[in-house]
């Protein structure tokens, strides 16, 4: 009722458990009320950040097969086309593919990218983290170093 009678007033709501906050959060956003988290959950308690960032490091460890086999487990090994996690060829192409796509476009609409193609994969609640993932990435392109490992240590 507050957001709506006074649609520029700033309100705060405390939750006393992160996982309330979050869903307050999707909540709010569903009803059309511009919310979000300013503590509480890391942006990586997602499974499709997580996946992201899993990606991210296979580009900079092409060779890392746990790496491997999470973006394989993932929507994402079908969409940037990683054949099998017992492919090391298929990974060394996907890491590249990643780092040139970081180098040519940035790490805000590379990110932004995998997004719109993991959206139908997503729950309401990943795609709010992986909202704010593509936040950080923008953020971060200011200075953004080519070791895409130095973008997964970032996220808060």
């Amino acid at each position: 009722k507050i957001a709506h009678s006074a649609p520029d007033a700033k309100i705060g709501v405390l939750a006393r458990f992160n996982r309330t906050a979050a869903q307050l959060i999707i909540e709010l956003r569903e009803l059309g009320i511009t919310a979000s988290e300013e503590a509480g959950s890391a942006v990586t308690d997602s499974a499709a950040v997580q996946a992201i960032l899993s990606l991210l490091h296979l580009a900079d460890h092409p060779g890392d097969t746990v790496a491997q086999k999470h973006v394989d487990g993932s929507p994402l090994a079908r969409i940037k086309g990683l054949a099998s996690s017992d492919d090391p060829a298929s990974a060394a192409r996907v890491a590249s593919d990643v780092r040139r796509a970081i180098l040519t476009d940035g790490y805000g609409p590379t990110i932004n990218a995998w997004t719109r193609e993991l959206t139908p994969f997503c729950s309401t609640r990943d795609y709010n983290r992986l909202m704010q993932l593509v936040e950080i990435a923008f953020r971060y392109d200011a200075d953004a170093p080519l070791r895409t490992s130095e973008f997964v240590r970032f996220p808060p």
